[in-house]
């Protein structure tokens, strides 16, 4: 192991690794100083978890409570194919996001609808009817006024 660093990080999980990946690439010599992520659940008991998944259940979504959060993600996941191309690793399988929305906060849905617009991300509005038949293994929230659903996919259903 090398001596001396130009950068070391501190924390390997995602911003970790993604600032020493970045920072390697300017001909900085960096070290990456964390634990890797357990390479199954089991492992994952006997030593403090990452987070609520990992990479092989990696949970996205393009649809965002605000602007912020909505354009990070997708901007995000935009550049998933990128990286697929640069590792030569295929490691994302798109299959969408569904947001289940109490119809009493209509404004938040209609929020979400227009953000999709404006950034050109395909969305559907469902009703509960369309999303029961559609995963009739989905257990629907009993919410007065009702549920309605946002799926955001590329992808048809």
């Amino acid at each position: 192991m090398k001596d001396c660093f130009d950068v070391v990080v501190v924390g390997a999980r995602m911003f970790g690794s993604a600032s020493a990946k970045y920072l390697s690439r300017n001909q900085a010599s960096v070290a990456l100083i964390g634990p890797d992520e357990p390479i199954c659940k089991q492992s994952a008991s006997s030593q403090q978890t990452f987070g609520a998944y990992y990479d092989q259940a990696r949970i996205t979504r393009r649809l965002g409570w605000d602007e912020v959060w909505a354009g990070t993600d997708s901007r995000s996941l935009n550049r998933f194919r990128d990286i697929e191309a640069e590792s030569e690793i295929s490691f994302f399988h798109e299959k969408g996001s569904l947001v289940l929305m109490a119809k009493t906060i209509v404004s938040r849905t209609e929020s979400m609808l227009r953000q999709c617009q404006a950034a050109l991300i395909p969305v559907k509005r469902m009703n509960s009817e369309s999303i029961e038949n559609h995963w009739p293994y989905l257990r629907m929230p009993q919410l007065s006024g009702g549920v309605e659903g946002l799926f955001a996919s590329d992808l048809e259903l």
